[in-house]
């Protein structure tokens, strides 16, 4: 099990910026990649699995899923950005993610992000 602080994430629509005519990795996913990397290293306690897994997200938001901001949440718009930061860690490519769960949770806490990672029989 995982859990990530939502301000961490960056949605998946602000993946991609143009520079000069180039489409290049925004400066803020990047950073944000690296920071789900380190933390879910941190965090997990096993080798990555070898074969196909299930992903269970599980969005904990301010009530009317709401980000600590007040901002309305679209909770499969962080699909990308978190199981590419999870390869090498809990998997070795992402292409192994044979299912996922997505979830929507109500805290009166800081919003985070709960994964669970299974490898599938």
């Amino acid at each position: 099990m995982i859990d990530l602080p939502l301000s961490v994430l960056v949605r998946d629509n602000a993946k991609y910026g143009v520079l000069k005519g180039r489409m290049l990795l925004t400066k803020d996913y990047r950073y944000a990649k690296k920071a789900i990397h380190l933390i879910a290293t941190s965090q997990w306690r096993r080798s990555p699995f070898s074969g196909e897994v299930r992903v269970d997200v599980e969005f904990f938001l301010r009530p009317g899923g709401r980000t600590a901001l007040n901002r309305k949440t679209d909770i499969a718009n962080y699909s990308k950005i978190l199981f590419d930061s999870l390869q090498g860690v809990c998997y070795e490519d992402d292409h192994q993610i044979a299912e996922v769960h997505f979830l929507r949770r109500e805290t009166e806490g800081d919003p985070f992000v709960r994964l669970r990672i299974t490898e599938l029989e």
